[in-house]
């Protein structure tokens, strides 16, 4: 008998996000078995800045699936990378299962604005108009 469990997406790339703000993305684990056996897994949980938002352990019945809020919240202005492992019973995927996250702390003040064009002609306005 086979447990199929499918991931979906199969990474998770954040972005760039101010650091202190939070950017949230959802994963979708599901048992795509056509036996009757029940798949059970553990999203996480991963280090900060990425948390698994409700990740608890799970049954998922054939054809069912379970989606999972993955919340990134940036504390310095760098890159992160980690990988969100997923406990389960699986027969087709690795105990863990990794998932790849990514993303990129932004300061605020690190923002750079340009402005176009760097030089205008002004003409004169008569004061009385």
């Amino acid at each position: 008998t086979s447990i199929i469990m499918s991931v979906s997406p199969t990474s998770l790339s954040f972005g760039d996000v101010t650091v202190g703000q939070s950017k949230t993305k959802s994963i979708t684990i599901a048992n795509s078995s056509s036996s009757n056996e029940r798949l059970y897994f553990t999203p996480g949980p991963p280090n900060s800045p990425f948390e698994v938002v409700g990740g608890q352990s799970t049954w998922v019945d054939p054809g069912q699936s379970k989606t999972y809020s993955v919340k990134f919240t940036p504390t310095n202005d760098q890159s992160y990378s980690q990988n969100l492992n997923i406990t389960n019973n699986s027969t087709n995927k690795s105990d863990p299962h990794s998932v790849p996250m990514s993303g990129r702390g932004v300061d605020a003040t690190s923002i750079i604005m340009s402005v176009s064009p760097t030089r205008s002609r002004w003409s004169p306005v008569p004061e009385d108009q």
